[in-house]
C-alpha cells in the first residue's frame, strides 16, 4: 500500500471515527454471519451455529482493538484527548494556570540568559586573531605580590628598595 494511500486512511480514521466504527462493525458482523451459515450449511442448527462461530472467531473486542491499533492513529487520539483534559483543568483552575505558565516563561528566559553567558565566556572563541594560539596564565594574589615587589626592586631606588625586602 503506497504511503498516500495509508496517510488518507488514517486521516480518516482520525477525522471520520464514526464511520470508520461503523465499518468496521459491519465488516466483523459479516465475517461472524459468513462462519455461522458455513456451519449452517454443513448441518449445524442455526443457533448454535452462531455461538460456534463466536467461539471459533474469538474475542470480538479484542480483535476491533487489535484492528484500530493498526490503523495507527491512536497516538493522535490520545494526545487530542489529552489536549482537551489539559484545556478544561486549566479553565477550571486559571490563577494556577497563569501561575504555572509564568513560572515556565521565567525559567525558560534565564536559561537562555545563563546559557548566552556561558556560550560567548566560556565557548565561544576570544575576539582576537589567532586565538587559538594565545596562552593562559592564571595568577593567584601570591604571584601578583611576588611579581609587584621584582618589579620595584628593579625600578626604584632607597627607601622603597628597604621597604620591599622586609615586606
Amino acid at each position: 500500500m503506497r504511503a498516500i494511500d495509508k496517510f488518507s486512511l488514517r486521516l480518516r480514521s482520525l477525522f471520520r471515527r464514526k464511520e470508520v466504527e461503523a465499518e468496521l462493525e459491519d465488516e466483523l458482523r459479516f465475517h461472524l454471519d459468513q462462519l455461522a451459515n458455513e456451519m449452517v450449511s454443513a448441518g449445524v442448527p442455526p443457533n448454535e451455529a452462531r455461538q460456534a462461530a463466536l467461539r471459533s472467531m474469538g474475542n470480538v473486542t479484542q480483535f476491533q482493538e487489535e484492528c484500530r491499533d493498526m490503523r495507527r492513529v491512536k497516538l493522535w487520539e490520545d494526545c487530542l484527548r489529552d489536549i482537551g483534559y489539559a484545556w478544561r483543568s486549566w479553565t477550571r483552575t486559571p490563577f494556577f494556570s497563569l501561575s504555572v505558565i509564568l513560572i515556565l516563561a521565567v525559567g525558560i528566559g534565564v536559561n537562555c540568559a545563563v546559557f548566552t553567558v556561558v556560550r560567548s565566556v566560556v565557548l565561544s572563541r576570544l575576539p582576537y586573531p589567532n586565538a587559538d594560539q594565545l596562552d593562559h596564565r592564571s595568577l593567584n594574589i601570591y604571584t601578583m605580590m611576588i611579581s609587584s615587589i621584582l618589579y620595584f626592586q628593579r625600578n626604584t631606588t632607597g627607601a622603597a628598595l628597604i621597604s620591599s625586602k622586609y615586606w
